[in-house]
């Protein structure tokens, strides 16, 4: 798709936001799978100036991430 915009306006209208959220999903996943302590739970931290941290069974962890888009998932980590 890239490779065919000829303008800066097609380059533009190119949605990268839903690639970019299949990839962040499938990072984020990928975490709470490895990261899970013994109890089956993960520790989510946001990236910004947010000292928000949450803790999540792996369940709620991926229903989490699987329901966000790339701006929230981007800013996250597990």
């Amino acid at each position: 798709m890239i490779n065919n915009a000829d303008t800066v306006e097609k380059v533009k209208l190119i949605d990268i936001i839903q690639p970019a959220a299949r990839s962040w999903r499938e990072y984020q996943n990928h975490q709470i799978n490895n990261i899970k302590d013994s109890y089956a739970r993960v520790m989510l931290k946001y990236l910004n100036n947010n000292s928000k941290n949450i803790l999540f069974s792996i369940d709620e962890g991926h229903s989490f991430v699987n329901s966000n888009n790339a701006n929230v998932l981007s800013q996250m980590n597990f």
